[in-house]
């Protein structure tokens, strides 16, 4: 076969360029890395500081996975600070501890620490911050969260479709921006599927208090007459309350346990698709130059568990074609959205803004009834 010499030195012209190319970019990954956030060695020291116990089922046990699948993946080093309560001072002592280890990076698995710590981070600018709160920010603090609104949405479908008294309960621990978005979420998928059922939502003041979480489902469903019941709560309380009643539930943070076909779904976080892009991002780019990580159902970070055998194909049906309007873009909070004091919140063709949903979600949608 003849070869074309002057196509040949023009091949090999190109690929002595692509070999040069190549050179420099590694190259300058690792200078990056080096130049950005030095290491003694080459394992990344990441703390993680914890609400509860890592073994407690619920959030504690999932966030807790999550970091640790995360740290598998990148090679990271975790150093843990576990049971540390938010709202008297503990956070920054935990802070302090994880610094004397040369942390790089340390992470508030609980919504509240940020509102402590924010004015301590600036005593540590080489530690990048992450927080599971969107009311504060710094030039070391980042966001992040998962969109559980969107499978909180999908759960509504469920339980407007199987309520036969029209009250659903939700048990939450406290107001904010998240919790506030998924009992919104929740109850704008009940009134697709039920527009005459109603949310009926307590607050506990806490986020892990088995005890006043099944008083208060004990009185909603005596006193509203609740048929379904879901919650915002570190534990799963409210599902042991709603079993002993014989009444439908709905399970957060992970999949079902061994109840029984009341309990119709859970919603799942993968906490380790958000912690992996973390660390891989600070790896690759350095700390904070995100101010929001928001992952949803659209980069696998939450859903739905498997379906009891009390949801009928039909309702399945209808929840998986919402899964599929969602996962195409559309939006759940768009169109005439009315607050439940009647004032319009969003109008046809228009949607709440993200920075709206992370931010200003102090309302309530139509069809959300709190009981003090």
């Amino acid at each position: 076969m003849k070869i074309n010499r002057k196509a040949l030195i023009h091949y090999r012209h190109w690929i002595g360029i692509g070999v040069v190319i190549v050179a420099v970019g590694i190259f300058t990954m690792v200078f990056h890395r080096y130049s950005v956030h030095p290491q003694d060695d080459d394992e990344l020291k990441v703390g993680f500081i914890m609400i509860g116990e890592k073994d407690m089922d619920g959030w504690n046990r999932t966030n807790y996975d999550g970091i640790q699948s995360a740290a598998k993946r990148t090679g990271a080093h975790l150093f843990f600070e576990e049971n540390v309560k938010d709202e008297d001072g503990e956070v920054i002592s935990a802070i302090q501890r994880l610094a004397e280890k040369s942390v790089s990076i340390i992470i508030f698995s609980s919504y509240n620490y940020s509102k402590e710590a924010i004015d301590v981070m600036e005593q540590y600018p080489d530690i990048s911050f992450y927080s599971n709160s969107c009311d504060f920010y710094a030039d070391n603090l980042t966001s992040f969260s998962i969109k559980m609104y969107q499978a909180r949405y999908l759960s509504g479908i469920i339980a407007g479709s199987t309520t036969k008294s029209g009250h659903i309960g939700y048990i939450a621990a406290m107001k904010n921006q998240e919790v506030n978005r998924g009992i919104n979420a929740f109850t704008l998928g009940v009134r697709a599927a039920n527009p005459k059922a109603v949310v009926d939502v307590k607050f506990t003041g806490e986020w892990k208090d088995e005890s006043k979480e099944r008083e208060e489902v004990l009185r909603l469903y005596h006193q509203e007459g609740i048929d379904v019941v879901t919650y915002h709560q570190d534990d799963e309380a409210v599902i042991q309350a709603a079993e002993e009643l014989g009444i439908y539930s709905i399970g957060f943070h992970q999949e079902k346990h061994n109840y029984s076909e009341k309990n119709l779904c859970s919603i799942v976080n993968n906490w380790d698709i958000v912690y992996y892009n973390i660390l891989r991002d600070y790896e690759l780019e350095g700390g904070n130059y995100m101010r929001d990580y928001w992952l949803g159902m659209e980069d696998g970070a939450t859903g739905l568990s498997s379906y009891s055998p009390e949801v009928s194909e039909a309702v399945s049906g209808t929840v998986e074609g919402a899964m599929v309007t969602i996962l195409s873009n559309e939006h759940i909070f768009a169109g005439d959205i009315y607050d439940n004091a009647g004032n319009i919140r969003c109008r046809k063709g228009e949607q709440i803004r993200k920075e709206d949903l992370l931010h200003n979600m102090d309302w309530f949608v139509k069809g959300v009834v709190v009981h003090d």
